[in-house]
């Protein structure tokens, strides 16, 4: 049984021997992850989920204490493929399934916890963000690039963490580029 699980998530699913092994080896985290692949079939961001985080809570408890199943899993896992929310914000929302379970879309939801992909929000919080710091700009423009990183953390700060890191590092660097000419 435990070989035939292993081989299939090799095989068929196209997951790493390691981390074939981990859910195989696994009983809770096998069975979790069977019901979660039901929900949602992309493996791979589904058994790094179980495995870097779901594998840690479980040394703690058993499955039958958790309030949520292999279906919630998915859709959190969801969210973060689909970008709704980023990996960060998703271990807020778990923090708060471990407590009182829940379905990971309405704690999104009821928390306001959407991850800000839409350029036309975060343009202008970028653009008063660099009138502000003026020598921090000029620093970036003068080859500090290690300067992106204060800005980049001045818009998760201003976004509460909400905004979707890899459209700020564009938008910033763009920005950044743009009011040097």
């Amino acid at each position: 049984e435990l070989r035939s699980q292993y081989l299939r998530y090799i095989n068929e699913l196209n997951l790493n021997e390691d981390d074939a092994g981990a859910l195989a080896t696994n009983p809770a985290l096998n069975t979790l992850f069977n019901a979660a692949l039901e929900h949602f079939t992309k493996a791979q961001p589904l058994a790094n989920w179980m495995i870097n985080e779901l594998a840690g809570e479980l040394k703690e408890r058993s499955v039958k204490d958790l309030s949520f199943g292999g279906q919630e899993i998915a859709k959190l896992v969801e969210l973060i493929d689909k970008q709704t929310i980023s990996s960060k914000i998703a271990k807020t929302v778990f923090a708060h399934m471990l407590k009182h379970g829940g379905d990971p879309q309405d704690i999104v939801e009821e928390k306001g916890l959407e991850q800000i992909s839409d350029p036309k929000v975060l343009r202008p919080i970028i653009e008063e963000l660099i009138a502000q710091h003026p020598n921090e700009a000029a620093a970036y423009r003068q080859g500090q690039k290690k300067r992106l990183g204060f800005f980049v953390g001045k818009v998760m700060a201003k976004t509460e963490g909400k905004a979707n890191p890899q459209l700020v590092n564009t938008l910033l660097t763009d920005a950044l580029s743009e009011s040097a000419e």
